[in-house]
């Protein structure tokens, strides 16, 4: 039986936000008008990162003249030569977004105003939002209130880095090609 890592759920989520803040900090936003693929150097500055974190963690990585990334890691033990698991999302965030150097956390939510720094005319609550009542008592991060911050698909990003990183830093657990 493989062990498993000797990390808390608690560990394992701080080590996700960590990847999260990585990559919200990178200015990644599309431009519908423009003629080349990707639409932005910000997109090509996020494929950088990813091909160097990638790398980092063990994976054979492929970057194409479009920015794309293609990050394999070999399986491991009893699943090393099954059918690979594709595991993708898209690098480019809606137009408006804007790079964070860091997410607000606001622990065992309550309900009550989200406070946003930097805009205190949003009032998000349970009340004013309802179908946010399922996030009672959870951990929430946000950003400053002034843009969407680019979570289009970085959110998916950020799990994929830190089971990358797991895997990288657990040898001894079998998966199946990745």
């Amino acid at each position: 039986m493989a062990k498993l890592p000797d990390l808390s759920a608690h560990d394992i989520a701080a080590l996700s936000r960590t990847h999260l803040e990585a990559v919200v900090a990178i200015a990644s936003s599309s431009d519908e008008r423009s003629t080349t693929i990707p639409s932005t150097e910000g997109q090509r500055a996020l494929s950088r990162y990813l091909e160097g974190f990638f790398r980092d963690q063990g994976c054979e990585v492929t970057v194409d003249k479009h920015a794309n990334v293609i990050a394999r890691l070999a399986g491991r033990g009893e699943h090393a030569n099954v059918a690979p698991l594709a595991l993708m999302i898209h690098l480019d965030t809606a137009r408006g977004t804007e790079a964070r150097d860091g997410l607000e956390l606001l622990p065992e939510w309550d309900g009550s105003r989200v406070p946003y720094p930097d805009n205190d005319k949003l009032q998000v609550t349970v009340k004013n939002y309802p179908c946010t009542k399922a996030y009672l008592g959870h951990d929430l991060l946000h950003g400053s209130g002034t843009a969407p911050f680019g979570l289009d698909d970085k959110l998916g990003l950020a799990h994929i880095m830190t089971l990358a990183r797991l895997l990288a830093d657990n040898p001894s657990i079998p998966h199946r090609p990745l």
